[in-house]
């Protein structure tokens, strides 16, 4: 196979992978995952550094990637996750969510989102207005304050005065 003479530990394919491929795999000493997400893929590559080629004779050794050192496999609940770890300089991190139900876990997610939002906000402009109607509040007491020096014409209803 063009594959092993990289010598990988790990091969990733979103499109399936042949019962006799995986077989050989395996005789190397090569664990393999098929059909993985695109998204899920792009995260790989920025932890590894590695690069994706479209058919095997593609392949070079400057394309394999080198910056994870452990592979493994955990059943949670009922799915598979598997974990890439002791990746030096990743570009790219998972955080694994766990809840009591799927609607607390939802929101749990949606406050991280919140969060993650937030910060990449601060690092590409770090400025933040408050919120909770903290601005509001802020611009009505100083409204309030400049008021008592300022002077007033009242003005009827009609706009006369």
């Amino acid at each position: 196979m063009q594959i092993q003479k990289f010598k990988p530990d790990l091969v990733i394919t979103e499109k399936g992978l042949s019962d006799l491929a995986g077989h050989y795999l395996s005789k190397a000493g090569v664990n393999a995952i098929r059909r993985l997400r695109k998204a899920d893929n792009n995260r790989i590559v920025k932890a590894c550094r590695a690069v994706v080629v479209n058919r095997p004779d593609e392949l070079q050794e400057s394309d394999v990637g080198t910056r994870a050192r452990i592979f493994e496999v955990q059943k949670i609940r009922d799915e598979f996750f598997a974990f890439k770890s002791e990746c030096t300089d990743p570009k790219a991190y998972t955080i694994l969510l766990k809840g009591a139900s799927k609607v607390h876990l939802n929101g749990v997610e949606r406050n991280l989102q919140d969060a993650m939002s937030v910060a990449r906000n601060m690092i590409k402009i770090p400025k933040l207005v408050p919120g909770g109607g903290a601005t509001e509040l802020t611009i009505s007491a100083t409204l309030k304050q400049k008021s008592s020096s300022v002077e007033w014409i009242e003005l009827n209803a009609d706009g006369k005065v």
